[in-house]
């Protein structure tokens, strides 16, 4: 995937993660790795990563991939910052799929973050775009996060 991991080859077990069923905190047998991994793929953001290869990974500490496992409690509290992020980010990535330019979109999202802390600011400021989308034009939201390349706002966008 996408990401240099800096803790990679390390068996670092996750101890912050809570059964879904009891609330309580379980040891995972799976490393920091592949929970991180698989938060991607189990919350449909692997579309993010379509053209990866044309650009440079960004690098991952261990402590930043672990605020991505963070899920934090029911009512949203203890979430880490990217779990949230990447959590909110995943509802965008599944609208107006069909888009002409939806792919080139994805893609110059990861393309301009150069680190994950820029990736994380990236995926904020195209949510709050993308929430000033008219109704009317959601269906061509990708067309329009593409085209729009100062987003200063257009008459379909509305602007910010």
């Amino acid at each position: 995937m996408y990401f240099d991991l800096l803790f990679k080859g390390n068996d670092v077990r996750t101890v912050n993660r809570k059964d879904k069923k009891t609330g309580q905190r379980v040891i995972s047998d799976k490393t920091v790795e592949e929970e991180f991994y698989n938060f991607f793929y189990s919350n449909n953001l692997i579309a993010l990563f379509t053209n990866e290869h044309r650009a440079n990974p960004i690098t991952v500490s261990l402590t930043q991939a672990q605020s991505i496992l963070k899920a934090g409690n029911a009512d949203g509290s203890g979430q880490g910052q990217a779990y949230k992020i990447f959590k909110d980010f995943s509802n965008y990535l599944l609208t107006a799929q069909d888009n002409k330019a939806y792919e080139q979109a994805i893609f110059k999202i990861i393309y301009e973050s150069r680190t994950w802390q820029g990736l994380l600011k990236s995926l904020q400021q195209h949510m709050q775009y993308i929430d000033g989308i008219k109704d009317g034009y959601q269906h061509n939201t990708w067309n329009i996060v593409f085209y729009d390349k100062d987003k200063s706002g257009t008459k379909v966008s509305g602007g910010i």
